[in-house]
């Protein structure tokens, strides 16, 4: 279909003996069909632009000579349609048009504007969080800013004692929520960066609080740096660095190898799992895969693969 088919186009059914011919005499004439559809044996409707009904009549007139009962071919228009006969109704209804702008006005409105602030959580916290809501502007009546209100939940997140924090607006409310750590009061808060206590892949890492410094898949090792206490907010001009305690879990694949003597195979496995946990009694970790080799008589070479994982205020 064209683009003034699209605009303003007319229906209509033509009737008589093999409607397919009249057709083809049309399409002769240059004008263009489209919506072709046989309706009945001796009839078929299709549709033209507009102004090109005209000279279907023209072709095929409203003559009594020209009825399909006569053996010739009879046209009938079933109607317009498109854009243009959609906006010649719209022009009937006044008040429908002034409705329709005043509701996308008002919905441009609404997504830019905020009617109210409602908060959720610990209700200390919510306390805090008002006073930095407020700090920036967000506020009944005023505009909102999905990048401003990022900086909000960021600085909510580093009061102390706040493990989630988040700020977004649905319709025409902002919702605020900020809730405490498990840990906070307890005396157990680890204040700082989580640094690497193991060397080996990094097969997952959650941070709830703080900016994560590596990836799954990275290479890691003693004192490197997995989560950063301090969270980078805005860009340009407005960004900022704000100090947050980290609440973060990771898991990395570490290799364990020794040597060890013993009568047996399963004795010097059983041994190298001995040796493992006495090193890692401070730690959680699960064993995935346990090999040896003899290197000699009764000398066996065991490495043992695991995961252990490691946590900060978690």
């Amino acid at each position: 279909m064209s683009g003034a088919g699209v605009w303003r186009r007319e229906k209509l059914r033509i009737r008589g003996r093999e409607p397919e011919k009249a057709l083809q005499r049309l399409k002769n004439a240059g004008i263009v069909l489209f919506d072709v559809k046989k309706t009945q044996k001796d009839a078929l409707t299709f549709c033209v632009n507009g102004k090109q009904a005209q000279k279907v009549f023209a072709i095929y007139p409203k003559t009594w000579y020209n009825k399909a009962e006569r053996g010739g071919y009879e046209v009938t228009s079933l109607g317009e349609k498109g854009l243009y006969v959609r906006l010649k109704r719209l022009e009937k209804r006044p008040g429908l048009i002034a409705g329709a702008a005043a509701f996308l006005l008002i919905t441009a409105f609404c997504d830019n504007f905020v009617f109210d602030v409602r908060y959720s959580g610990d209700a200390a916290l919510c306390d805090l969080a008002e006073n930095i809501v407020i700090a920036h502007g967000i506020k009944p009546f005023s505009k909102f800013s999905e990048t401003n209100a990022e900086e909000v939940a960021a600085e909510i997140l580093s009061l102390q004692g706040v493990s989630y924090a988040n700020v977004n607006k649905r319709g025409t409310v902002v919702y605020v929520e900020a809730r405490r750590s498990s840990f906070a009061g307890t005396g157990g808060v680890t204040e700082g960066d989580m640094l690497a206590s193991h060397e080996g892949t990094l097969i997952e890492i959650t941070a709830l609080r703080g900016e994560k410094a590596c990836d799954a898949g990275e290479k890691v090792k003693k004192g490197d740096l997995l989560v950063s206490s301090t969270l980078k907010t805005g860009e340009g001009e407005s960004e900022r660095r704000l100090s947050v305690t980290v609440v973060a879990r990771a898991e990395i694949l570490c290799v364990y190898q020794c040597s060890v003597t013993a009568e047996s195979e399963a004795v010097a496995a059983a041994v190298a799992g001995f040796y493992l946990g006495e090193r890692e009694k401070e730690n959680y970790y699960t064993v995935q895969s346990v090999s040896t080799q003899s290197t000699g008589r009764d000398e066996y070479a065991v490495t043992i693969e695991y995961v252990a994982t490691e946590t900060i205020n978690y």
